[in-house]
């Protein structure tokens, strides 16, 4: 990728941080909002009560866990 070329000019220090800190950080910052927005989307469909709400969020965000780690993992056994 040519637009990344500039990279291969960095000190092996910053390379280091940006392949090695930032994806883990931006992925747990990406995990730390993904609830958030799943409430919000309940709040959009209309559900009335807080509990609703939060029942709707525990159910979504497990089968995200289960769909994520299935894409993670099936590729890994063939």
């Amino acid at each position: 990728m040519s637009w990344l070329a500039w990279m291969c000019t960095l000190p092996d220090v910053v390379v280091g941080i940006i392949s090695g800190i930032l994806p883990p950080v931006l992925l747990t910052v990406l995990m730390m909002l993904l609830p958030i927005v799943l409430r919000l989307l309940a709040r959009f469909e209309g559900i009335p009560k807080e509990s609703g709400l939060e029942l709707s969020l525990m159910t979504r965000f497990f089968i995200f866990q289960v769909v994520v780690s299935t894409v993670y993992h099936v590729p890994l056994l063939l």
